[in-house]
């Protein structure tokens, strides 16, 4: 599989992932509308990008001795 595929798959993930956060925190609202709206709205355009940037967190696991995990410990 090539570099490009696997960017794309990674971004679907994502996009799933942040579907469902999104979903979730916004009864009322779809992701896939916010999504829709991103396309006009610069204000949604900056949600899309942080719900995102959420998911992006959440799948991926801190890199060790980030600041993160420097709060996590901290809460022991």
């Amino acid at each position: 599989m090539n570099m490009k595929k696997e960017e794309d798959l990674g971004e679907i993930a994502i996009d799933t992932l942040a579907r469902r956060l999104y979903d979730r925190c916004h009864p009322d609202d779809s992701f896939d509308e916010m999504r829709q709206r991103a396309r006009f709205a610069k204000e949604d355009r900056g949600l899309l990008r942080d719900w995102r940037a959420a998911a992006r967190s959440v799948a991926q696991p801190p890199e060790s001795g980030g600041p993160a995990q420097a709060f996590a410990g901290a809460q022991k």
